[in-house]
């Protein structure tokens, strides 16, 4: 997997948290914490938000398969 395919991973797994308002009261969800776990042997981001209105919780799981593969850079954008 090339490294512009990991950004629109992580660039979508972004736009789905900050278009989900808040259950209880509708505000926008801020990040709390970015996990990494194998969930039945394949890769998973976890994404802890909460509210920083209410204080409610909600925890995002997103396939991260850029995770298992090895990822591959360019070599006109590997560093030297």
């Amino acid at each position: 997997m090339i490294l512009k395919d990991v950004i629109t991973y992580l660039d979508s797994e972004n736009y789905i948290i900050h278009n989900t308002p808040c259950m209880i009261c509708g505000s926008q969800l801020e990040i709390e914490g970015l996990y990494v776990e194998t969930i039945l042997g394949l890769p998973h981001h976890l994404c802890i938000c909460r509210c920083p209105n209410c204080g409610e919780e909600k925890v995002f799981i997103f396939s991260a398969p850029y995770l298992k593969d090895e990822l591959v850079i360019p070599p006109e954008h590997a560093l030297n």
